[in-house]
């Protein structure tokens, strides 16, 4: 009898021990009365098991350290089908992982190994891919217009930039934005700018269509895009009428030269006028001329990328008359700008259009505007043959880099670095100042 009560102990004892070999021998109140005052492991069966962790607080009237609360951890104990080591995988705590969700997980991680798949693994992969797909960002003609802008801010004047960005929000973005990249095609294009077409606003249609070829190149090169298939969707469209700026014939430029002496302009004006005439800068780059950007030892002058219509520094060579300009603006100099506007503006340059009303007020309205000062120059430059006749004197490159026209060949770019390319627009200059001044005495 003695004898029986022991074994009946010890076999009590077996059933509450941490690793039990049934299946499913939990239950719910097992587990909530599961109470120890240090780490015990309550098993489920199958490689289930409860991890019981007392959590200690100290009892202010004793002193003590007693157990108040417990933290239950799930977890899975399994050989790793790799190379055939024991380990285990977290399953979450009890109560938020129930104990039916527990076996499920259980269960599932056993499909698994049943396949030869580590359940960690792949737990790790899936949640790797669920991250990825969150946070992608859908490959949208958005997005990538979205990549592109922050380089043309970074290219491009920011002004221009973001007038061009406030077109494409107003008249692109509505219908073509939230599509895929890949989905922009030319009838996609055209009826998003139908509106405009009806409207007759062609200009804004060929800037935007410009931008739009744009950014799918943009999107080409990044890899988002197979093919820009939109390159000639400018074809769709009516095509903008042609206007030059006004500008005069080159043998008008000595009576122009001569009314200019003889208007009612100020000194500040004239040598603005004269400023823009020899250095065939854009207007509104020749108005804001800074001293800082001034080099008279070398007898250049720097624009800054942010003052260029195109985006890009343009250095100008400086001819004698063009430096005596600059003297005699140094002998009245009041403020940052080589021609500041007003007595109560120091801080601000002139007008961009004050050579245009000067013109326009010397009679010159609808026959010659500041801009095509620039015009005048380059038919001029163009036409100037060698002394030994039969081939033009000036390089058809060197002429546009004077003009700060933007150019991909390579030849182009090589006028705008230092060296002999160089040298020939400071060549250039000078005799373009000198048949200006030569042309000031004709009769």
């Amino acid at each position: 009898m003695y004898l029986w009560w022991i074994r009946w102990c010890w076999m009590t004892e077996k059933m509450v021990v941490s690793r039990n070999t049934s299946i499913n021998r939990l239950r719910d109140k097992a587990i909530t009365d599961c109470k120890p005052t240090k780490v015990h492991v309550l098993a489920d069966g199958g490689g289930l098991e409860l991890t019981v962790k007392p959590i200690f607080s100290t009892n202010q009237a004793s002193g003590e350290k007693v157990a108040t609360s417990w933290n239950r951890v799930w977890s899975y104990r399994f050989i790793r089908p790799e190379d055939g080591k024991r380990t285990k995988m977290g399953l979450g705590n009890y109560p938020t992982v129930t104990l039916q969700r527990a076996r499920e997980l259980k269960r599932s991680a056993q499909e698994l190994l049943s396949q030869g798949i580590n359940p960690i693994t792949h737990r790790a992969d899936t949640l790797s891919q669920r991250r990825a797909k969150e946070t992608e960002i859908p490959n949208t003609f958005l997005r990538n217009a979205t990549d592109w802008f922050e380089l043309q801010t970074k290219n491009v004047k920011s002004r221009t930039a973001q007038k061009t960005w406030n077109s494409l929000e107003k008249h692109v973005f509505p219908k073509l934005g939230n599509l895929p990249v890949a989905e922009i095609r030319n009838p996609l294009i055209r009826e998003a700018l139908s509106e405009l077409a009806t409207q007759g606003k062609i200009e804004t249609i060929e800037k935007l269509c410009r931008a739009i070829n744009s950014i799918l190149e943009h999107a080409v090169v990044s890899d988002n895009l197979d093919e820009n298939r939109c390159q000639r969707v400018r074809r769709l469209f009516q095509k903008k009428k042609v206007t030059h700026q006004l500008t005069l014939k080159p043998s008008e430029l000595s009576q122009l030269l001569i009314d200019v002496e003889a208007s009612s302009m100020t000194n500040v004006t004239r040598a603005l006028f004269f400023w823009s005439l020899h250095t065939l800068v854009r207007p509104g780059e020749a108005a804001g001329t800074r001293w800082d950007e001034i080099d008279l030892p070398n007898k250049l002058w720097t624009i800054p990328a942010e003052r260029m219509k195109m985006g890009e520094e343009h250095t100008v060579p400086l001819s004698s008359q063009a430096i005596e300009i600059l003297n005699e603006m140094q002998k009245i100099r009041r403020g940052e700008f080589v021609f500041p506007g007003n007595f109560k503006a120091k801080d601000r340059p002139m007008s961009s259009q004050t050579i245009n009303m000067a013109l326009g007020r010397m009679g010159y309205k609808n026959r010659l505007v500041s801009h095509g000062l620039r015009a005048l120059g380059s038919t001029i430059l163009n036409a100037v043959d060698n002394d030994n006749g039969g081939q033009r004197r000036f390089d058809y490159y060197a002429i546009e880099a004077v003009l700060s026209h933007v150019d991909e060949n390579d030849n182009a770019r090589a006028y705008n670095r230092g060296g002999e390319y160089f040298n020939r627009r400071v060549v250039l200059m000078d005799w373009w100042s000198e048949h200006i001044e030569a042309a000031s005495f004709k009769e």
